[in-house]
C-alpha cells in the first residue's frame, strides 16, 4: 500500500482502515469527529511520511516488522482516543522533528527490537508507555505527560541523549527501565517527577544527570554501580540508591532529600567527590558501603549513619547534623582529614572497629549537647574534640595520642588506652 507524497486520505467523520499485505507507506491521514484510524502492514513494514490526524477517535498502527516515522511526519489524536504504535518484531524509529500526540488519551510505543524515539507528549489524565521488548531503547527529545503517569522499559539498554527529557507535570511519576543493560543520562538531560515518584532500574549500571520530583526518589544498578553526575533531588520525598557495586557522586553531582537519603554500595565503594554534597533535609542520611566509604559534605536535620562493612571510612569534609546525632562504624580504619569535620547536635560516635581512628590536625568533632563516643580497634590518635556531654575515648588494641583540646562543658572524660595514653604538648583534656 503506497500513498503518494501531496495525497490525502479524509475519513469525514467516519473510519478510516489501511491494511497491506507486506508494507505500507502512508501520506496524510485524517479523520473528525469520532472515526478511528488504523493502519496495518500484515508482513511487512510502516512508514508514516506526513500527518496522520483523529479528532476525537483513536489511532492505531501495527507493523509486522519495523515501523518508521519519517522527520516532519506525526501521529495526533486530539482526544481522547489516544496513539498505540506497534512494531512487532523489528524496531520502532522516530526522526528528529517528527511528533507523537496523544491529545487527553494514552500513547502506547511498542518495539520488538530497538526504539528511537523523539517528541512525545499527551494531556489530560493520558499515560505514556514506551516498550523495547527485545531491544534497547534511546530517547532522544522530550516525553511529556501532564497529569498522567511515564513508563519506559527496555530489554537491554536505555538512554537519555542530551537533548532529551522525560516530564510527568503531575501526580503521575516516571519509571525507567533497563531490564539487563545500563541505564545512561547524558548530562543536559532532565527526568523531572513533577509531584510524583520516580523510580530509575538498571539491569547493569546507571549513570544518571539532574533528575527532580516532589515526590519519592528511588535508584537501583542490580548488578553494577551508580554515578551520579548532576542534582538529584526531591522537594518533599526521600531518596534512596542502591548500587550493586560502587556508588559514586561526582564533583558536579549532588543529592537532596527533603525527608531523608539513603545511599547503598552492597559490595563496593561509597565515594563522594570533593564539591559534591548529601543533603537529608528534615530527614535521616543512612550510607552505607560494602568495602570503603569516602565522603564529603554531608548535612541534615536528623540523624546520619555510616559504615563500611569491610572497609574504611574516610571523611573528607563538614559531615553535620543540626537536630540528631551522628554514629560512623568502618570495620577497619576511621580517618577525620583536616579538611573534615564531625558535628552532631545529639551526640557523635565513631568506631574503627579492628583498625585506627584517626582525627588530623584541624578537624573538629563537636558532640553538641550529647555524648562523644570514640572506638578504635588499634590506636586512636585525636584532634580537637568538644561537647556538652560526656567523652569516651578507646583504644582497644593499642595507644591514645590526645594532640589537641578533648573537652566537655557539661560531662566528664574517660580515656582508655590497652597500651599507652599520651597527652601532647599541644594537647589538653577538661572535663
Amino acid at each position: 500500500l503506497t500513498q503518494a507524497s501531496g495525497s490525502l486520505i479524509d475519513g469525514g467523520t467516519g473510519d478510516v482502515m489501511l491494511s497491506a499485505g507486506t508494507d505500507a507507506t502512508i501520506g496524510q491521514v485524517k479523520t473528525a469527529g469520532a472515526g478511528t484510524i488504523g493502519i496495518t502492514a500484515v508482513a511487512g513494514r510502516i512508514d508514516l511520511n506526513d500527518a496522520i490526524e483523529a479528532a476525537n477517535g483513536s489511532i492505531g498502527v501495527t507493523a509486522k516488522t519495523a515501523l518508521a516515522l519519517a522527520s516532519g511526519a506525526s501521529v495526533t489524536a486530539t482526544g481522547t482516543g489516544g496513539v498505540s504504535l506497534t512494531a512487532t518484531t523489528g524496531g520502532l524509529t522516530q526522526a528528529s522533528g517528527s511528533l507523537i500526540d496523544g491529545g487527553t488519551g494514552n500513547v502506547m510505543l511498542s518495539a520488538g527490537t530497538d526504539a528511537t524515539i523523539g517528541q512525545v507528549k499527551t494531556a489530560g489524565t493520558g499515560t505514556i508507555g514506551i516498550t523495547a521488548v527485545a531491544g534497547r531503547i534511546d530517547l532522544n527529545d522530550a516525553i511529556e505527560a501532564a497529569n498522567g503517569s511515564i513508563g519506559v522499559m527496555a530489554e537491554t539498554a536505555l538512554a537519555l541523549a542530551s537533548s532529551a527529557s522525560v516530564t510527568a507535570t503531575g501526580t503521575g511519576g516516571v519509571s525507567l527501565t533497563a531490564t539487563t543493560g545500563d541505564l545512561t543520562q547524558a548530562s543536559g538531560s532532565l527526568i523531572d517527577g513533577g509531584t510524583g515518584d520516580v523510580t530509575l532500574s538498571a539491569g547493569t549500571d546507571a549513570k544518571l544527570g539532574r533528575v527532580t520530583t516532589a515526590g519519592a526518589v528511588s535508584v537501583s544498578a542490580l548488578a553494577g554501580a551508580v554515578e551520579l553526575a548532576d542534582a538529584l533531588s526531591t522537594s518533599g520525598g526521600s531518596v534512596e540508591v542502591t548500587g550493586e557495586t560502587d556508588v559514586v557522586v561526582a564533583a558536579t553531582g549532588s543529592v537532596a532529600g527533603a525527608n531523608g537519603v539513603s545511599l547503598t554500595a552492597t559490595t563496593g565503594d561509597l565515594t563522594q567527590a570533593s564539591g559534591s554534597l548529601i543533603d537529608g533535609g528534615t530527614g535521616d542520611v543512612m550510607l552505607s558501603a560494602g568495602t570503603d566509604a569516602k565522603l564529603g559534605r554531608v548535612t541534615t536535620a536528623g540523624a546520619v549513619s555510616v559504615s563500611a562493612l569491610a572497609g574504611s571510612v574516610e571523611l573528607a569534609d563538614a559531615l553535620s547534623t543540626s537536630g540528631g546525632s551522628v554514629d560512623v562504624t568502618a570495620e577497619t580504619d576511621v580517618v577525620v582529614a583536616a579538611t573534615g569535620s564531625v558535628a552532631g547536635a545529639n551526640g557523635v560516635s565513631l568506631t574503627a572497629m579492628t583498625g585506627g581512628l584517626t582525627q588530623a590536625s584541624g578537624s573538629l568533632i563537636d558532640g553538641g549537647t550529647g555524648n562523644v563516643a570514640l572506638s578504635a580497634g588499634t590506636d586512636a590518635k585525636l584532634g580537637r574534640v568538644t561537647t556538652a556531654g560526656a567523652v569516651s575515648v578507646s583504644a582497644l588494641g593499642g595507644s591514645v595520642e590526645l594532640a589537641d583540646a578533648l573537652s566537655t562543658s557539661g560531662g566528664s572524660v574517660e580515656v582508655t588506652g590497652e597500651t599507652d595514653v599520651v597527652v601532647a604538648a599541644t594537647g589538653s583534656v577538661a572535663g
